[in-house]
């Protein structure tokens, strides 16, 4: 009879665990939130703006078997506050199905909150276990809701387009957690992907696409200024792990070559001075030549030994462009404080963590740079024109 009774008690303790999902959410009773804009508003009664980006299943659906079509395969909404979780919750009130946003992929910074500072979003955004920090963001130029609105070529909404640039091979990615870290770590600044708004020519009236046009140089959790052009190309070379794709040079007026960038090592070693601290930076790089407008002959080898010289001096152009606009604002983006922290934990902690930004302006770099061109293709000249010597 005990026996019997242990079976009784055991088996319903063993249905009490078969309830079921009780709390489970159906798919078509919720909204996922595939990309966030945040932006400052010029109002001063609602200073922040707050806009989604909630991908539509049916109309993805249609556009994959049918093609793209009139409708759009999103839906975009918006609302101006000041408490960021309370704008979440009035979108939320005209809104059938419950906001999701555990598989968001992208966050987007206006660029006038980013020079007001985007540590505000920090805090719902990491407070909530819901919010992925695995999250790209990317600083756009303008307001971030327009960015939201724009139907890409390629993709079916433009936070995916956002989060495909913001990935590329050689772009140089931060994902929300390294934002925040990079913010609140001595020793280092922030750099995230810029893109802008571009008007492409030939591909119909007003047709618009979002384009990657450098970096958003920050300084504490304000945006200071900007890395584009070689000035973004050094800031590649100058950072671990990731270099750039091409490289333009020219090696006679108006005459140029690309080369398509193999490999590249780059370390950096501060060193103390009495005059203050040199930062010694070493950089080898490997290229193979994919373009040459010029007469020359690369099998020659004083064409090559000139070719890599060229190379040498564009590339130490680029990396100078960076660290003048590092030092002019202050901000050490590359992370040489964090070295130093590293290796010399307590002169940092005495001496340099509270105003690294003004020693990092004054220090000497120093650049160690080998170029390396090890393949110019199957052809040794231009096929259109005559050999030069």
């Amino acid at each position: 009879m005990i026996m019997l009774m242990r079976k009784i008690c055991f088996s319903l303790f063993i249905l009490l665990l078969l309830t079921g999902c009780w709390d489970r959410n159906e798919v078509n009773d919720i909204a996922i939130v595939a990309a966030t804009g945040f932006d400052m508003e010029d109002s001063e009664d609602q200073k922040y703006r707050v806009s989604f980006q909630i991908p539509l299943p049916g109309e993805l659906a249609g556009r994959i078997g049918q093609g793209s079509g009139d409708a759009k395969a999103y839906y975009v909404d918006s609302e101006a506050g000041n408490i960021l979780i309370d704008i979440d919750d009035t979108i939320q009130s005209r809104i059938s199905r419950k906001l999701t946003f555990s598989h968001r992929r992208v966050i987007l910074i206006g660029e006038k909150l980013a020079k007001d500072g985007i540590g505000v979003i920090f805090d719902p955004l990491a407070r909530i276990p819901q919010n992925r920090m695995s999250a790209n963001i990317v600083v756009v130029t303008g307001k971030a809701y327009s960015y939201l609105n724009i139907d890409p070529s390629f993709e079916s909404f433009s936070g995916e387009t956002m989060r495909e640039l913001a990935q590329s091979q050689n772009v140089y990615t931060q994902t929300l957690k390294d934002a925040v870290m990079s913010i609140n770590h001595p020793g280092i600044e922030a750099a995230i992907p810029m893109m802008t708004l571009k008007t492409i020519e030939g591909a119909g009236e007003d047709k618009v696409e979002i384009e990657l046009n450098g970096y958003a140089q920050f300084k504490e959790d304000k945006l200071v200024g900007t890395y584009e052009g070689d000035a973004a190309q050094g800031l590649l070379w100058l950072k671990k792990n990731i270099f750039p794709n091409n490289t333009t040079f020219a090696i006679e007026d108006n005459l140029y070559v690309v080369v398509n960038n193999q490999k590249a090592n780059t370390t950096i070693h501060p060193t103390f001075t009495d005059e203050g601290i040199d930062i010694n930076v070493k950089l080898s790089v490997e290229s193979s030549v994919v373009e040459n407008t010029s007469l020359r002959n690369l099998f020659d080898k004083h064409n090559l030994e000139l070719l890599e010289t060229k190379l040498k001096t564009q590339i130490e152009k680029q990396i100078n462009q960076t660290i003048a606009s590092m030092q002019e604002k202050g901000t050490d983006t590359i992370g040489v404080g964090v070295i130093l922290h590293r290796k010399h934990h307590l002169l940092w902690n005495e001496k340099y963590k509270y105003n690294w930004s003004e020693y990092f302006s004054n220090a000497t770099f120093n650049i160690e740079l080998d170029t390396k061109i090890t393949n110019i293709g199957f052809i040794s000249e231009n096929l259109s024109k005559e050999e030069q010597p």
